[in-house]
C-alpha cells in the first residue's frame, strides 16, 4: 500500500530563527546552510514539483525539490537584479512563506521510503566529504569577483572583467546561490562546498532521470557512475568550472520533467529551461536532443516561455567582441585545442565510453533517438574545430568542453547498461567503471576547511591583493607567477590590476 507522507510545511518555516541568532561558530554556519536548503529551496520546489512528486521516492523527491527550488531562485535573483532591487533576508524569505502556505494549502503529501535510496544518501555523503574541501581552480577567480559583489551589494555583476579593458557577459546561476548562501552564513567564501552540493543534485537528478527512462536498478548505478566514475565533474571542480556543474545538474532534471509532463501541461519546464541557461549558455546547446524528444508542437511554448523568463540574462549578453578581444579571450583565458579523438577516452573514461555506447542498444526506440541526437550533436560540433573557416562565434565552441558535456548521456546509458548485462550481478561492472578514479580524488588540492576562512593560504592571498587594490595605480602591472592554480589568478578580478 502506498502511504504518503503529510507534511505541515508551514511549521519549517520556524528554522529562520537561526538566521536571527550569531554565527559564532562553524556549527552555527552548518545549520544556516541546511536551514537556506530547507527554507530557500525546498519549500519553493515542493510545492512547484508536486505534480512529479508520484515519480518519486522520499529521499529522491526532497533531492529534486531543492534542484528544483534553486532553478526558481535564479531566476528570481535575476529578475531582482534587472530592477536593481538588493536582495535581502526578508526578500529571500518572501518566496519561501508563500509557498508554504501553498503547499499546506494543496496537501501535498511526499512520497514513502525506499530503503534503496540510503545507497544514494551514503555515495552524496561520501562524494562530499571527498570534495568539499578542494582548492579554489584557475576558474575560481571570476566566481570570487561575484562572490565579493553579491556579498557586498547582494546585486549580479553585470560583467566579467577579465582584463581591466576587457570586459565580458557571464553567465551567473550558480553565483546567485552561492551568493545566498555566503549571505546568509556570513562565510567567506563557500564556493567549493556549493559546488559538491550540485555534484551531488547531479547524482540525483540523474537517478530519478534514468529510473523513469529506464527502470531503478539502472537510475540508481547511473547516479553513482556519474560522479564518481567519470573524469569531468571531480575536473570541474578543481578546475573552479562552477557555472558548467549547475548546467550537468539541471540537464537530467529537464529530461525528468519531459517525460513526465502531459502534452498540455508543461509548466515546469520553462522554469528549468531558463535556469539552466542562466547557469551556462553552453546548455542552449541541450535544447538541439530535446527538440528530437518530443513533437516539436509541444515544445515550443515551453521554449518560447523559458526565453521569456531568460530576459534579465539575455539582456546582459554581449552582441560580440573585436578581433583583438576576441584574441585576448581566446589565447588567455582558454588553451587551444582542436577535436583528436583520443579526447573522447582521456577526458570521458574508456571504460564510460564503451558501456555508454552499448547502453544504447537497451533503450526504446525514443529514448534511442533522443540520446543519439544528444552525443551526435556534441561530436559534431567538436569536430567544428577542425575547419579552417571561421563561423560565427567560433571562439566559444572548445572541443575539449564539447567533449566533456558528453559524459552525462554516456554515465546515464552505462546505468542501464550495467543494469541489463550483469543483472544481479551489476556491482562487478560498478566496481569497474569506479575503481579508477578513486586516485583522483586523494591527488586534489584542499583547504583544511571547507570554510576557507580557516586557511591561512588563502587569508594570506586576500591580504595581499587588498594591498595592491589600497596602494597601487589602476594602470599598474602586476609582475606575478604563471596565472593558473595560485592566488595570482585573482589579482585581475579583486585588485582589479593587470
Amino acid at each position: 500500500m502506498d502511504i504518503r507522507i503529510r507534511v505541515h510545511y508551514s511549521y519549517i518555516l520556524l528554522l529562520s530563527f537561526l538566521f536571527l541568532l550569531p554565527e559564532t561558530s562553524n556549527i552555527m554556519k552548518l545549520l544556516r546552510f541546511l536551514a537556506a536548503c530547507a527554507l530557500f529551496y525546498f519549500l519553493p520546489g515542493v510545492f512547484l514539483e508536486r505534480r512529479f512528486l508520484g515519480k518519486c521516492n522520499l529521499f529522491s523527491s526532497i533531492a529534486v525539490s531543492i534542484l528544483v527550488g534553486i532553478c526558481f531562485h535564479i531566476v528570481y535573483v535575476y529578475f531582482l537584479s534587472l530592477f536593481e532591487i538588493a536582495f535581502n533576508l526578508y526578500l529571500l524569505l518572501i518566496p519561501t512563506v508563500v509557498f508554504a502556505v501553498l503547499a499546506d494549502y494543496f496537501a501535498v503529501r511526499l512520497p514513502p521510503i525506499d530503503k534503496k535510496e540510503f545507497y544514494l544518501l551514503l555515495a552524496g555523503l561520501v562524494f562530499f566529504l571527498l570534495t568539499c574541501t578542494i582548492t579554489l581552480g584557475e576558474d575560481g577567480s571570476g566566481h570570487l569577483y561575484f562572490a565579493d559583489i553579491i556579498r557586498s551589494q547582494r546585486l549580479l555583476s553585470k560583467t566579467y572583467p577579465l582584463y581591466p579593458e576587457l570586459f565580458l557577459s557571464y553567465h551567473m546561476g550558480f553565483d546567485v546561490i552561492n551568493g545566498e548562501f555566503e549571505y546568509i552564513t556570513n562565510v567567506r567564501t563557500l564556493l567549493p562546498v556549493t559546488s559538491s552540493l550540485f555534484c551531488i543534485l547531479l547524482m540525483w537528478s540523474s537517478y530519478v532521470c534514468v529510473w523513469n527512462l529506464h527502470s531503478k536498478k539502472a537510475g540508481l548505478i547511473a547516479g553513482i557512475l556519474v560522479v564518481f566514475a567519470v573524469i569531468p565533474p571531480l575536473y570541474y571542480l578543481s578546475y573552479g568550472a562552477y557555472a558548467s556543474i549547475t548546467a550537468f545538474a539541471i540537464q537530467p532534471l529537464v529530461i525528468f520533467v519531459v517525460y513526465n509532463s502531459n502534452a498540455g501541461k508543461p509548466y515546469l519546464l520553462p522554469l528549468v529551461l531558463a535556469a539552466g541557461v542562466m547557469s551556462h549558455s553552453s546548455f542552449v546547446l541541450f535544447w538541439i536532443p530535446l527538440l528530437a524528444l518530443m513533437k516539436f508542437k509541444i515544445l515550443i511554448p515551453s521554449f518560447a516561455a523559458s526565453i521569456i523568463l531568460s530576459v534579465p540574462y539575455l539582456v546582459r549578453i554581449q552582441p560580440g567582441y573585436s578581433a583583438q578581444e576576441i584574441a585576448q579571450f581566446y589565447h588567455m583565458w582558454y588553451t587551444v585545442e582542436a577535436f583528436r579523438i583520443e579526447m573522447l577516452a582521456v577526458r570521458i573514461g574508456s571504460f564510460i565510453l564503451i558501456c555508454g555506447v552499448l547502453g544504447l542498444l537497451f533503450v526504446k526506440r525514443n529514448v534511442l533517438i533522443f540520446f543519439s541526437v544528444w552525443l551526435l550533436s556534441l561530436l559534431l560540433l567538436a569536430l567544428t574545430t577542425l575547419l579552417p573557416e571561421k563561423y560565427p562565434f567560433w571562439y566559444v565552441f572548445f572541443a575539449n568542453r564539447l567533449v566533456d558535456m558528453m559524459f552525462i548521456p554516456l554515465a546515464l546509458l552505462s546505468g542501464i547498461f550495467a543494469a541489463e548485462i550483469l543483472k544481479n550481478k551489476h556491482y562487478i561492472l560498478l566496481a569497474l567503471l569506479i575503481l579508477p578514479m578513486v586516485s583522483h580524488f586523494y591527488y586534489m588540492p584542499r583547504s583544511p576547511s571547507p570554510f576557507l576562512d580557516d586557511s591561512p593560504e588563502f587569508t594570506a592571498d586576500l591580504e595581499g591583493i587588498q594591498w595592491l587594490l589600497e596602494n597601487t595605480e589602476e594602470s599598474a602591472i602586476i609582475l606575478n607567477d604563471w596565472w593558473t592554480g595560485t592566488g595570482s589568478a585573482w589579482i585581475t578580478v579583486l585588485a582589479r590590476r593587470r
